[in-house]
């Protein structure tokens, strides 16, 4: 692999730019919006905002995926995904588990309600994984570890831990939320036939393939112009 040192200007962006652009949009953020925007202990924040949508270009590729789907359980399977795609998009802005776990009692909603859902979501996930396909067969499966991982990170957050740890694992919660929307449509961009090759690898490969077809194109003939 070819090594090249990090041009002076990356260098500065990275370093300098980069640091003060977040110390920029942590003060706008305390000023104006009272630190709720980057607040990971609330709804309708800028974590949440990106999961959801992630999970709604994953409900849209689950369309396409179905689709291009040829058996009808595979169709059925990524309508499923969809839905639960679609789902999950919603609730990160309108905050409807939040709501529930109100009205049902934090206790009750933690430690009952939602790694019930979180292993029902695990368990239907499987077998659509199971009925589209092979390549879309890993995604799915890891998507549905994550969410059980992010329910159980949700869990230990709100019955277990206080003070740093708590806001350490919500924010490992709102990670892993992440994580999980960005493999649904992962799933759902391979069950619609898009080729995704994520070595390291493969980008290199792929900027020097485009160099080579760009190199091998004949050259535009130069018209003087005539006065």
């Amino acid at each position: 692999m070819n090594r090249r040192p990090l041009p002076f200007s990356a260098a500065v962006l990275v370093g300098v730019v980069g640091p003060f652009a977040f110390a920029v949009v942590h003060l706008v953020n305390a000023v104006t919006l009272e630190s709720r925007l980057l607040d990971m202990d609330r709804e309708n924040n800028l974590p949440t905002w990106f999961s959801s949508s992630l999970f709604l270009l994953a409900a849209v590729a689950c369309l396409g995926a179905a689709g291009q789907a040829e058996r009808r359980t595979g169709r059925l399977g990524w309508l499923v995904v969809a839905l639960l795609s679609f789902a999950f998009s919603v609730d990160e802005v309108a905050s409807v588990h939040e709501e529930a776990g109100r009205r049902l009692g934090a206790e009750t909603t933690l430690s009952v309600a939602q790694p019930l859902a979180a292993v029902t979501v695990l368990v239907l996930l499987l077998v659509v994984a199971h009925a589209v396909g092979a390549p879309a067969r890993r995604p799915l499966r890891l998507a549905g570890g994550v969410l059980l991982a992010s329910q159980v990170t949700a869990t230990v957050a709100g019955l277990l831990v206080d003070g740093t740890g708590r806001f350490l694992l919500e924010t490992a919660e709102d990670t892993t939320e992440m994580l999980t929307a960005t493999a649904l449509l992962a799933a759902a961009l391979v069950g619609a036939g898009v080729r995704l090759d994520l070595r390291p690898s493969s980008v290199g490969h792929e900027l020097r393939s485009w160099a080579a077809a760009r190199d091998a194109e004949p050259a535009e003939p130069v018209h003087a112009w005539r006065s």
